[in-house]
């Protein structure tokens, strides 16, 4: 029985690393329509959202 709860276990974690994975990419997304909006209107964006967060620390936010 251990090894069905270790399965449980270690399926509950990489559906929660997708679901971080999957909201990563549509911040991506919504980053980069951002910024091909404010190129096109000659604007220049702001601080902040176009710094986005470092990709070891999305890919990694526990700090494994």
């Amino acid at each position: 029985m251990p090894e069905k709860c270790n399965n449980a276990e270690l399926m509950a974690e990489y559906e929660a690393r997708v679901a971080a994975l999957a909201r990563l990419v549509g911040r991506q997304a919504l980053e980069i329509e951002f910024l091909k909006g404010a190129q096109h209107s000659g604007r220049t964006p702001r601080s902040g959202l176009h710094q986005g967060l470092p990709i070891a620390r999305a890919l990694n936010p526990a700090g494994m």
